[in-house]
C-alpha cells in the first residue's frame, strides 16, 4: 500500500523508545502523519513505546510565516545555490538553521519532496498559501532550463523590493491612523461622558442655548441611547469588500473610480507600474515568452481596470504589434513608461529598462510618500483641533452667553 502525504502537512512528533542495542531513547521528527513517523523510526531500528504530536503552549505559539520569512528563505537559498551546493543539502542546512518551528516545517516538507524525486517547483505547489502560482511557474522554468540558482537571486531581489515598497507605505499610513483612532476614542468619549455633565448644568440655565451646542448635545444623546448602530459601518464596509470580489460590477466601477481619484489615483499606478515592470523583468529573464508573461499578470493582477489593459496587451502583441505600440493604444501607461520600452526594444535591453522604470516608480513614490508624510501633520493637528476644539467650544458658549446676559 502506497501512502501518500499530499493532503497531509508536515508536523513535529514527540516520541520516547528503545534503540536496537536496548538502551531507552527520547526524541523528535518531523513527519507527515503519526503512522508516517512510526515507520520511519521503525526503518531507524526503533522500537516506539510513545509518540504524540508536539504542542505548543499557548502564549508561546508561533505566529504565521509572513511575507518577509518567505523572501529571508528566497535570499539563504539563492545564497547557498550559488556556492554548489546541492538543492537537497540547501534544504537541509535551512531546515536545520531556522528558529521559526512553522518555516522549519516548510522547509523539511519541501526537502522530504525533492528527496522523493521531485522538482522544487512541485514542492512548492503543495503550499499555495506561500508559494504563488508566478512563483511556482517561474522556478519550473529555470530548473528545466538550468538557471535556478539566478532565478533564485532575482526571486530573493524581487520579493525584498515588494516587501520593503509595502513596508515603506504602511509605516507612511501608521502614524495618521494611529492618531486619527486616538482623536475619535477620545472624542466618543467626550461624547459619552462628559457631555452629559453639562446638559443638567444647561437644564439650570433660561436662555436659548447656541446652535453648535445643541447640535453636539443631540449627537450625544444619539450615541448614548443609540448606540447598537456603532458597528453598522463596519458592516457596511464588510459587505462593500464582500460584494467587491463577488460582482465584477462594482469592482469595475470601485476601480475605475479609485483610479480617477486625484493624487490616490496617481499614487496607485505608481504601485502598480512598479510591480507590473519588475515582475515582468523577472519573467522575461526566466525565459518566459511576452506573451505568456502577459497572461501570467493578468491573472494575478487585481485591479479590474490594469486587468483589462494587460489582457489588450495580449491581444496586440500577438496580432503583430510591438510591445510599446500596444503600449501606445492603451490610455492607462504613462508616455514615459512607454518611450523607455521602446529604448529597450530597439537596443535589446528589454528586462533591463524594465527594472530601471521599476527603479524610477520607486523613487517617486518613495518621493510622494516622504512629501505626503509633511503634508499631513498639519492636516492632522486640524482634525484634532476641530474634533476636540470644537466640542469643548460648544459647551462653553453657552456660558459666555451667559455672561453677556448677567
Amino acid at each position: 500500500m502506497q501512502l501518500t502525504t499530499k493532503n497531509y502537512p508536515l508536523r513535529l512528533y514527540t516520541w520516547s523508545g528503545w534503540s536496537s542495542d536496548h538502551k531507552k531513547i527520547t526524541g523528535e521528527i518531523h513527519a507527515h502523519s503519526i503512522t508516517l513517523a512510526r515507520l520511519e523510526l521503525l526503518q531507524q531500528g526503533m522500537t516506539v513505546t510513545f509518540i504524540r504530536k508536539k504542542m505548543q503552549p499557548w502564549l508561546f505559539k508561533q505566529s504565521k510565516i509572513l511575507s518577509r520569512d518567505i523572501a529571508m528563505f528566497f535570499r539563504q537559498l539563492a545564497t547557498l545555490v550559488n556556492a554548489g551546493i546541492s538543492l537537497v543539502q540547501c534544504l537541509d542546512v535551512l531546515s536545520q538553521n531556522h528558529q521559526h518551528p512553522k518555516l522549519q516545517l516548510l522547509i523539511q516538507s519541501l526537502k522530504n519532496d525533492v528527496e522523493a524525486g521531485n522538482n522544487l517547483a512541485h514542492a512548492m505547489r503543495a503550499h499555495p498559501g506561500l508559494f504563488d502560482h508566478l512563483t511556482c511557474q517561474l522556478t519550473y522554468i529555470a530548473e528545466q532550463t538550468g538557471t535556478l540558482d539566478t532565478l533564485l537571486t532575482r526571486l530573493a531581489n524581487h520579493q525584498e523590493k515588494t516587501l520593503a515598497l509595502k513596508n515603506e507605505i504602511k509605516q507612511a499610513l501608521a502614524y495618521p491612523c494611529f492618531i486619527l483612532i486616538m482623536a475619535l476614542l477620545i472624542t466618543t468619549a467626550m461624547l459619552i461622558f462628559v457631555i452629559p455633565h453639562f446638559v443638567e448644568i444647561f437644564a439650570n440655565f433660561q436662555v436659548k442655548l447656541p446652535a453648535l451646542t445643541r447640535h453636539v448635545i443631540q449627537f450625544s444623546t444619539f450615541i448614548i441611547n443609540d448606540y447598537w448602530l456603532a458597528p453598522l459601518p463596519v458592516i457596511v464596509n464588510c459587505a462593500i469588500i464582500y460584494y467587491y470580489k463577488k460582482s465584477p460590477t462594482l469592482k469595475k466601477n470601485l476601480d475605475t473610480v479609485l483610479l480617477k481619484t486625484p493624487w490616490l489615483g496617481t499614487f496607485l499606478k505608481k504601485v502598480i507600474f512598479t510591480r507590473i515592470t519588475r515582475t515582468l523583468a523577472t519573467m522575461l529573464t526566466a525565459g518566459l515568452s511576452i506573451t505568456n508573461a502577459l497572461t501570467m499578470l493578468s491573472e494575478i493582477s487585481t485591479n479590474h481596470i490594469i486587468q483589462t489593459a494587460l489582457t489588450q496587451l495580449h491581444s496586440d502583441i500577438n496580432a503583430g504589434k510591438r510591445i510599446h505600440e500596444a503600449l501606445q493604444n492603451a490610455a492607462i501607461f504613462p508616455p514615459l513608461m512607454t518611450r523607455m520600452i521602446k529604448i529597450g526594444e530597439e537596443s535589446g535591453t528589454l528586462e533591463t529598462m524594465l527594472e530601471k522604470i521599476a527603479v524610477f516608480y520607486e523613487a517617486d513614490i518613495a518621493y510622494w510618500i516622504n512629501n505626503f508624510s509633511h503634508l499631513l501633520e498639519p492636516l492632522i493637528i486640524m482634525i484634532l483641533g476641530v474634533l476636540i476644539g470644537g466640542l469643548v467650544i460648544a459647551m462653553y458658549l453657552p456660558i459666555f452667553k451667559l455672561g453677556t446676559v448677567i
